[in-house]
């Protein structure tokens, strides 16, 4: 897979993509808890629909929605991550994407992350969430 930068596209082609989860550029340390933190989704997962996750971490974790429902059990190794999955309706408690540390004895840190509606090829590095940035006339 083609690793895309934001910094690859010129300052004349628009790129239309969302990032769905707020603030999702704060970064998320666990040393010793099972939970290391969450993002919050600025939509309600819907559905059937397929989305793709895109992080940056540094050890093995686990991805869940809402702390219920597992997206992938074990990912491992530093750098940047992309997981696919569609949402099977599954009830949540929240709407947030929630890292795991899987070894409670290594300190695990995720960067940044990015949740994208689709299967395409998305950027390989942190875009804002359109509802953190305050646009000015």
């Amino acid at each position: 897979m083609k690793k895309i930068r934001w910094s690859d596209f010129k300052p004349n082609v628009k790129i239309i993509v969302n990032n769905l989860l707020k603030k999702s550029n704060v970064r998320i340390t666990s040393t010793g808890e099972a939970i290391a933190g969450k993002y919050y989704n600025s939509k309600s997962f819907t559905s059937g629909t397929q989305y793709t996750l895109i992080f940056n971490s540094n050890g093995p974790i686990r991805v869940y929605l809402s702390q219920n429902k597992l997206v992938i059990d074990n990912i491992s190794g530093p750098g940047i991550k992309v997981v696919k999955f569609t949402y099977d309706g599954t009830a949540l408690a929240e709407q947030t994407i929630q890292f795991y540390n899987r070894i409670l004895a290594q300190q695990v840190d995720i960067y940044w992350a990015c949740l994208y509606v689709g299967d395409e090829i998305f950027p390989m590095e942190w875009l804002p969430c359109w509802d953190d940035i305050q646009f000015k006339p």
